[in-house]
């Protein structure tokens, strides 16, 4: 995954590259690995916000905001919640994705 990411990096596909940061977030996620997991999904955030990137943006916010439950932190993952739910407002109910 990390070569992936790298090879993302260098064709500047900044798609590709949150798609597989988020990827690598759930494989630190499993692993136990929460600080690794939260600069993934963090970056992962970060790019498909930039790119506006609705999809990538709510998983990415949904995976953190898993993290912080497990790891017990509610607060921290009520408000990524709701971040993660304006996010998704902004879409219609029933309106399909656009596939990019």
């Amino acid at each position: 995954m990390q070569r992936a990411i790298t090879i993302a990096r260098q064709a500047e596909d900044r798609k590709d590259e949150s798609q597989w940061l988020d990827r690598m977030g759930r494989v630190h996620a499993t692993l136990g690995q929460n600080q690794e997991a939260a600069a993934c999904f963090e970056e992962a955030l970060q790019l498909a916000r930039a790119i506006g990137l609705q999809g990538l943006t709510g998983s990415a916010l949904g995976n953190l905001a898993n993290l912080y439950l497990d790891a017990g932190d509610l607060d921290r993952a009520v408000r990524v919640l709701k971040k993660c739910s304006k996010s998704h407002g902004k879409r219609r109910i029933g309106t399909p994705r656009r596939r990019r």
